[in-house]
């Protein structure tokens, strides 16, 4: 007899980023921003606002097209159009906006 795993059941695991001897949490957002970037093409304009609220990055969408990414302690700002899939080069800046968040907060 052969055991088949339940319809509808999944086994979740839990994921923690080990550093030094501390062991740090790894939510969504920040499985997120590591699969980005891993692999920069294919993701939604929603995958982006999950990390940027994630980070404390404010996003600005006002009915248009693009949505603006930015955070009082960083000068830069990145507009991302809600195209889907979004490009790569979009992904990237943002990306490289939120590691200059991070490193403001460190």
């Amino acid at each position: 007899m052969r055991l088949r795993p339940r319809r509808g059941r999944v086994k979740f695991g839990l994921i923690n980023s080990v550093i030094g001897d501390t062991i740090e949490p790894m939510n969504t957002a920040t499985k997120l921003l590591d699969a980005m970037c891993r692999n920069p093409r294919d993701w939604r304009i929603e995958q982006l606002q999950t990390v940027a609220r994630q980070f404390g990055v404010s996003v600005r969408c006002e009915g248009g097209s693009h949505h603006v990414f930015s955070h009082p302690a960083v000068p830069d700002m990145v507009s991302v159009p809600a195209h889907r899939p979004v490009k790569p080069v979009y992904v990237r800046q943002f990306m490289a906006l939120v590691d200059k968040v991070k490193e403001s907060q460190a």
